[in-house]
């Protein structure tokens, strides 16, 4: 019997607190006695190969889910909007709005997905069309725990990152960024409750790491759904000390050799 563990993320704006899950062949139930960055752990997950799983607590942070997949058998796309699997990675391009899957307000920006709540067959119509990845961007509620079980069923590798939907810290960017890095070239579903949280983590992608400028990125950002102008402040605050960043650190490289 193959039980995993999955440990909260514990973010502060002072700093990052970082969980790990540990896979034990035997021996069930959760452990919060080790420690993480000299603090114990905030909450525990466990469950077994097939997703049914019990939580000692609300998580305090990110939560984060690593699963098997419980088939390998060919997608079947019966709607011709979402028949996207297949495409090589595009990002940087113009997202275009997706329907036929049941998620709310949903785009798709080559290998990235954005959009808001998921209904009962969400999870399960992105897995089928490729995706590998989950980052949930809505606070720990009763909702919020079946979609982490459901992923974990579908062997999706899922992470809740609670975000507040007027405001983002540079730790959540930080991360968010992380767990995108650990994916990438990978088909990744980001969501929320409406799709503008989802938004602003899709423009911070786009500014980091495909290396759009800000105001491109919020553009983008917006056809997916950002609205919150102070969560798009947010944003164009972390991504010019992204940019300004990038710069001095190339300012400071040497010469390169002739």
């Amino acid at each position: 019997m193959r039980t995993i563990f999955c440990v909260s993320v514990l973010l502060s704006v002072s700093g990052l607190v970082l969980g790990g899950c540990s896979r034990h062949r035997d021996g069930p139930g959760v452990s919060t006695a080790d420690t993480y960055g000299g603090a114990s752990a905030p909450t525990a997950i466990a469950s077994n190969q097939t997703g049914s799983g019990t939580s000692t607590g609300t998580p305090a942070g990110p939560l984060v889910i690593e699963g098997q997949p419980i088939s390998n058998d060919p997608a079947i796309i019966e709607k011709e909007d979402a028949r996207l699997g297949d495409e090589a990675d595009r990002t940087g391009s113009n997202p275009r709005r997706i329907r036929g899957i049941e998620i709310k307000n949903l785009s798709r920006d080559g290998n990235i997905w954005i959009g808001g709540e998921p209904a009962e067959k969400g999870y399960q119509q992105v897995y089928e069309r490729g995706v590998t990845a989950i980052v949930d961007l809505r606070n720990p509620t009763p909702v919020q725990q079946r979609s982490a079980e459901e992923a974990q069923r579908l062997g999706i590798d899922y992470i809740n990152l609670p975000i507040d939907p007027r405001n983002m810290e540079p730790s959540q960017a930080t991360a968010f960024l992380d767990f995108m890095r650990q994916h990438a070239g990978e088909q990744v579903l980001i969501h929320c409750g409406s799709a503008n949280r989802a938004s602003s983590m899709y423009a911070v992608y786009l500014g980091v790491v495909k290396g759009l400028s800000t105001d491109e990125a919020i553009r983008r950002a917006k056809l997916t759904g950002l609205r919150e102008q102070e969560l798009e402040d947010d944003v164009r605050r972390y991504l010019d000390k992204q940019a300004a960043s990038s710069r001095d650190n190339q300012a400071d490289a040497p010469p390169a050799l002739e």
